[in-house]
């Protein structure tokens, strides 16, 4: 999009906000790495915690007798599976985004504008 596309959609937006549509696109530029970086923040917390499930099911193997593990000895695994999965999903596709908010900050910031003008 050229920017006098990007300002005639911005235009009523900016209009409620009581701004400029080129300080709106400005500031959204500028937001680009800042989420970037926090969704790195969110992807290395699901890392540190598949390693830490990885290590809770090993200690839990070592604690519990072979003979005794059974169902009931995987449930605590696999509650706190549900939600690092659930969350391993959300960063899956949020991915490319992550990547274009410190590669192409111009396409993160019209995402961001048309996903929520929905």
């Amino acid at each position: 999009m050229k920017d006098d596309q990007i300002v005639a959609v911005l235009g009523p937006l900016a209009a409620k906000l009581g701004v400029a549509a080129e300080h709106l696109w400005a500031v959204l530029l500028r937001q680009a790495p800042i989420t970037g970086a926090m969704s790195l923040v969110f992807y290395a917390f699901l890392i540190a915690c598949c390693f830490g499930l990885f290590r809770w099911i090993k200690f839990v193997r070592d604690k519990v007798d072979n003979d005794r593990w059974d169902e009931i000895s995987y449930l605590g695994p696999i509650l706190g599976a549900i939600p690092l999965v659930i969350g391993i999903v959300i960063a899956i596709d949020y991915l490319p985004l992550t990547v274009a908010a410190f590669f192409n900050p111009e396409y993160w910031a019209l995402h961001e504008i048309i996903g929520h003008a929905k």
